[in-house]
């Protein structure tokens, strides 16, 4: 069994897991992100921020790293969806083309890229991000436990 201690553990390397990690490890904090794939795939069939949330990069300082990896933003979404009929969908469109400076309309890209692009600047970081983990497990406490499997071997981290 190895065992580490970070200062932060955190479970899940998706979008918010890695924004938070790379916030802390800016702040000069330890972090170990650990994820259970070991690739990204595409199962919500895009990502969409919304307004507060595309403010919510710009202050973290991650709107730019999303841009440059090919964050597009729309002026209109349309909620397509399997059971919505089309006309029903085009309907409910919305419009973003008039928000108010300094919002800005919604920023999307495909799911995968975003959380790739955002693991690797937590690597960036200083973070260090553990993937194929299994078999996870916390335990809560005045000094808590993270154990799970990686690579055959289990492994325990100790966060503050």
């Amino acid at each position: 069994m190895t065992t580490q201690s970070p200062e932060v553990a955190i479970v899940g390397g998706g979008v918010a897991g890695s924004a938070l990690a790379i916030s802390l490890a800016r702040a000069g904090i330890a972090v170990t992100i650990l994820e259970k794939s070991t690739v990204h795939v595409d199962r919500v069939r895009g990502e969409w921020l919304a307004p507060w949330g595309v403010a919510e990069t710009e202050r973290l300082q991650l709107y730019a790293v999303l841009r440059a990896a090919g964050g597009h933003h729309l002026q209109r979404h349309i909620p397509y969806s399997e059971e919505t009929p089309i006309a029903d969908a085009e309907a409910r469109a919305m419009d973003f083309s008039g928000l108010p400076p300094p919002l800005k309309s919604p920023l999307c890209m495909r799911h995968p890229v975003m959380c790739d692009t955002l693991n690797a600047e937590a690597l960036a970081s200083g973070v260090r991000m553990v993937r194929g983990v299994t078999d996870l497990e916390v335990k809560a406490g005045e000094r808590p436990e993270v154990s799970f499997l990686h690579e055959g071997g289990m492994q325990t981290i100790l966060p503050r």
